[in-house]
């Protein structure tokens, strides 16, 4: 009964491609959504207080949750072209005590001061002049 009618299943075929090709699309536009939904949530919450420390925190946050990330710092280097203000995500207060002091600039951070460009490491232990974590550092 199959043979009756031979155009049947090249239509069949292409019918469930084009559906096959539907879904796949409709799920990156769903994808797209909440990438959308989650920019648009940071912008927001940006503007909800707009003191530096509490904007600083909120623009970590929302770089973690926009990327995956368990944990975030940002560094704002002052006038004197150190760090003035060093804020992190994902560590808790103990944590934070238990790495000790704060970065100052040194090893790859300070080549990032010096020469502000993007540097995308695999390794960051790796990197000629980096100067190593303390022993509390999160992995």
């Amino acid at each position: 009964m199959s043979n009756d009618r031979p155009w049947q299943s090249p239509i069949k075929e292409r019918a469930e491609d084009l559906l096959r090709e539907f879904v796949a699309r409709a799920d990156e536009l769903l994808d797209t959504q909440e990438r959308i939904n989650g920019l648009l949530g940071a912008v927001v919450a940006l503007a909800e207080d707009l003191s530096l420390e509490a904007v600083l925190d909120r623009v970590v946050q929302s770089a973690c949750v926009l990327v995956g990330a368990r944990y975030g710092a940002l560094g704002v280097i002052g006038e004197d072209r150190k760090l003035s203000h060093f804020i992190t995500v994902g560590i808790d207060e103990e944590g934070i005590r238990s790495i000790g002091d704060l970065p100052t600039g040194h090893g790859v951070l300070g080549l990032l001061i010096r020469e502000p460009t993007p540097l995308r490491l695999h390794d960051l232990g790796q990197h000629p002049i980096a100067s190593g974590f303390p022993s509390n550092h999160p992995p």
